[in-house]
């Protein structure tokens, strides 16, 4: 891409980010410019064609075939990032992310491996998803539902900073394919400290 038009690019998403941030995500990056920015950032999207099903998941789990095939290594280096964001963040503010069950719980044991960056891993997905496929390939996934997929994780972070565990003051948010009720939530800059991680390599 030219120099001038990648500047524009990254201002734009940089700006998307802030206002994520800010809870304020009134402007939003189309597809293009999403599909342009994640090329930049080291994504295949061109992989998304024998991943389609996996791709159009509505769970972390259920994108992760499609996800490590379009990122390939990085993936591996953006949960190595996550994790070190997750430590950070947690020093800094004092605050504990919650932590979300992996997998079914063995018999006769209490505890289960627990992973902090569910809601992490899948706004990534949502990004790479909304780049990924065009309407016609997605008919659920409309930008509507993309906006709400983050405002509603981001509402929830800043309403748990506050001391809101809840469920019943949470933000919720329904699975289309499911239809159960769930409350992700996610640290308020996290998005943009995404953008600007991905902008380094």
């Amino acid at each position: 891409m030219e120099t001038e038009k990648l500047i524009v690019l990254i201002s734009e998403m940089k700006g998307w980010a802030e206002n994520i941030a800010e809870n304020y995500p009134s402007k939003y990056v189309d597809k293009m410019q999403m599909g342009q920015f994640l090329s930049e950032c080291g994504a295949d999207l061109n992989k998304v064609v024998v991943h389609k099903d996996s791709m159009k998941s509505w769970t972390d789990k259920g994108m992760s075939d499609a996800i490590k095939a379009i990122w390939g290594k990085k993936w591996d280096d953006i949960k190595k990032w996550n994790e070190g964001y997750i430590n950070e963040y947690e020093e800094k503010t004092g605050h504990k992310l919650p932590s979300i069950a992996v997998g079914k719980k063995p018999k006769g044991e209490d505890n289960r491996p627990r992973s902090k960056q569910s809601s992490m891993k899948h706004v990534l997905g949502l990004m790479t998803r909304w780049a990924a496929l065009s309407q016609e390939e997605d008919p659920n996934f409309t930008e509507e539902r993309f906006r709400e997929e983050i405002k509603v994780r981001v509402s929830n972070g800043l309403l748990r900073m506050q001391g809101v565990n809840s469920k019943e003051e949470l933000v919720p948010l329904e699975r289309p394919d499911t239809k159960e009720i769930h409350h992700p939530s996610l640290p308020p800059d996290y998005v943009t400290a995404l953008v600007d991680y991905l902008l380094q390599d």
